[in-house]
């Protein structure tokens, strides 16, 4: 008895630890955006609050944003300058991977309530690992925060459902809102004016087209794509579970259709989605299983047979797009290690969203310099000695030894130091006036 008691006590721990390490081992092996909201819609807005450097996009400009996740970050990052630990992402990123173990521990709770012991291990494994979770879990986005927060909200009042957790799973939702409408109040005198001014703009003027819009289907293509053989599996236990669990996969399945009506689309904006279809086809799935009159040994080696391929299938396809998405950021993390850097060029034409801006600077800001053409590069001569270009496509590339290449990327120590005064605003001024031009053309 005491042995089998032990399991458990020891088992959660375990599964915490190890889907904390490895979600937190994303951003420090891999520091890149899967969008560029990630930085410049909460990372660079709190990184100039913080410092005064930082790039200031349209959103911002026009007051379809909200303050209070930069707000938040900016002071996180305060009480880590205090401690002499710098204002790195890390810290963000950290800190909201350590928030994402609450979807896991409903994972578990869900497994062990409706399928037992093989339920627990089943979707211990799915939610400390399936990689939508893993990389989702420090992405310092709205969408997924408030994704992450529906999720556990839904899976809370699934484990048991009294009149308490209906008030709490009221509250949860009504306080952030209300503290979000307050923010709104405070900077720019009325509640949810940011929502009101982000729905005009986006529906009422379709600003969000200019960005691109796709087919009604993209949602389901998309995860067709990244999951590959894992969709087949995960779909089929997830319409095999709908009738025994209708509440969240209606929830899942209302996210995805009213999110495929929109034009304009992006995977992180069905995020909230994913834990719940996950958590559906896997207690679905835990349960066919137990129908089976298989000792525990022998489900354990179902378990492994489906999980394991499955498992290590969808993190290779998705580590390898993120080895691919960070080029920029890596390289400008390594120039901003030199020790005599006083400017960094970015003639990058319009991947200047894939840089981690100023918010990738943790110990001291780095000039940025950003140039579109080979004119505008020559106008900053002598503001930089380091630079981050295409390499030898380059139209002028530099006669400098790269230091080191990454991707088509590479970086060059072009002189040993700057001539002229440092220009911290010029890469945000010039970001405005390429991101004008090229929306211009798309009117």
């Amino acid at each position: 008895m005491m042995k089998t008691a032990a399991r458990p006590s020891f088992f959660v721990p375990a599964v915490l630890v190890i889907a904390f390490l490895y979600r937190l081992a994303i951003p420090y092996f891999y520091p890149a955006a899967l969008r560029a909201d990630e930085i410049f819609q909460a990372l660079e807005p709190a990184h100039r609050l913080l410092t005064g450097h930082g790039v200031t996009t349209w959103e911002w400009q026009v007051g379809i944003r909200n303050w209070a996740f930069p707000d938040l970050i900016a002071g996180i990052w305060s009480v880590t300058d205090v401690l002499g630990l710098g204002h790195s992402p890390l810290w963000i990123q950290g800190l909201i991977c350590a928030l994402s173990l609450g979807v896991v521990v409903a994972f578990m709770g869900l497994g062990r309530i409706a399928a037992g012991r093989f339920g627990l291990v089943a979707c211990a494994l799915m939610g400390a690992l399936w990689p939508d979770l893993v990389l989702g879990a420090s992405r310092t986005t709205t969408e997924v925060l408030g994704g992450n927060l529906l999720a556990l909200a839904w899976m809370t009042w699934w484990c048991k459902r009294t009149p308490g957790r209906v008030v709490f799973m009221a509250l949860g939702f009504a306080l952030p809102v209300l503290g979000y409408g307050l923010v709104d109040l405070r900077t720019s005198g009325m509640l949810f004016r940011s929502v009101l001014r982000n729905v005009h703009a986006n529906i009422g003027q379709n600003i969000a087209a200019t960005y691109g819009t796709a087919p009604f289907y993209f949602y389901i293509v998309d995860l067709m794509l990244r999951w590959q053989v894992g969709f087949l599996v995960v779909a089929a236990f997830f319409v095999y579970g709908c009738r025994q669990f209708p509440m969240p996969s209606m929830v899942a399945v209302t996210v995805i259709l009213s999110h495929s009506l929109i034009g304009h689309k992006e995977p992180s904006f069905i995020y909230g989605a994913i834990p719940l279809v996950m958590v559906v086809a896997t207690v679905a799935f835990s349960r066919w299983v137990n129908q089976d009159p298989l000792p525990w040994p022998g489900r354990r080696m179902m378990l492994g047979a489906v999980m394991i391929p499955l498992l290590g299938f969808v993190q290779v396809q998705s580590l390898t797009h993120m080895r691919t998405s960070n080029a920029l950021i890596h390289l400008q993390q390594i120039a901003a290690g030199q020790a005599d850097i006083c400017g960094l060029a970015l003639p990058i034409r319009g991947e200047w969203s894939h840089t981690g801006g100023y918010s990738y600077f943790s110990r001291h800001d780095v000039p940025l310099y950003f140039a579109n053409d080979v004119a505008s590069l020559a106008a900053l001569d002598g503001r930089y000695n380091y630079l981050v270009t295409y390499g030898k496509t380059w139209s002028a590339p530099p006669e400098d030894t790269a230091i080191t290449c990454r991707r088509e990327f590479c970086l060059f120590r072009i002189r040993p130091q700057c001539s002229m005064p440092p220009d911290y605003a010029q890469f945000a001024q010039a970001v405005n006036r390429y991101e004008a031009r090229t929306h211009a053309a798309h009117d």
